[in-house]
């Protein structure tokens, strides 16, 4: 009973939500002025008995195109290390670099997550000039995972280094330990908040080449089936960033990730 009046607690005083951190994605100065990267969302925002889409207020929720969040936006969170001593933020947002990927190339993908609604995660994309992205434009080119305990993602307690084992909540957030007893569920919310997480990111051989808007769109309190449960946020949060798709021309010197 105390843990789960820990968790209300908790979840009512949170600050934010989730974002990824590496690659920088786009700034969004409308967010809880302008300061909060983790923010780009609602934690209420998809009512499960409602049988329209659920779907963002604009593609991006408003961040704006071509600009990236710059490591200050995180504040204290950007001094926190990753296991291998480089800081979980990228370092680069906030500058005019433009970023590119290569069709069938596997890049590192990290997050944060601020305030956990449990649910399931993916990877959207289109070809579009940053800013000429449109909602219907977006198709996904990953499947649904689990955004809190995917096998194939590397989760970290809040000092960015404790590797956390799977199917288990850290309730860090709330007593300050770890506390591995309490199994995880789709139902359980606040699972793991205030924990970083890292995996890759494989881009199809075929991918289409250019300006592209990719989209990182997380679903609160769902299955990898689609179906909604009940007990954590039915929440939605998106994060975009504006990539650039090389050619074999371009990519023709780049490794892939090792994995």
């Amino acid at each position: 009973m105390m843990r789960v009046l820990l968790a209300f607690t908790g979840a009512m005083v949170a600050e934010g939500h989730g974002t990824v951190t590496l690659p920088a994605m786009r700034n969004n100065p409308t967010i809880s002025g302008g300061w909060c990267p983790w923010c780009q969302g609602e934690q209420d925002f998809c009512d499960p008995s409602d049988t329209n889409p659920c779907n963002p207020p604009s593609p991006c929720w408003g961040a704006t195109p071509g600009e990236t969040v710059g490591p200050d936006k995180f504040n204290d969170f950007n001094k926190v290390p990753s296991p291998d001593g480089t800081p979980w933020i990228d370092q680069t947002g906030g500058t005019d670099k433009v970023t590119m990927w290569c069709p069938g190339k596997t890049v590192p993908i990290r997050f944060y997550i601020n305030a956990d609604h449990n649910g399931v995660v993916r990877w959207e994309s289109q070809l579009a000039a940053p800013g000429s992205e449109t909602e219907e434009g977006f198709k996904n080119f990953t499947s649904w995972v689990s955004f809190n305990n995917d096998p194939a993602t590397k989760y970290y307690d809040k000092d960015g280094i404790t590797l956390l084992k799977p199917d288990t909540c850290t309730w860090a957030s709330f007593n300050n330990t770890l506390d591995l007893g309490v199994p995880w569920t789709p139902e359980v919310a606040h699972c793991r908040d205030d924990v970083w997480a890292e995996s890759l990111l494989t881009l199809p051989a075929d991918f289409p080449t250019g300006q592209t808007v990719f989209r990182w769109f997380w679903y609160g309190a769902m299955k990898t089936d689609g179906t909604r449960v009940m007990g954590p946020e039915h929440s939605l949060f998106a994060n975009c960033a504006d990539i650039v798709v090389g050619t074999p021309e371009q990519c023709g010197d780049l490794e892939p990730v090792a994995v």
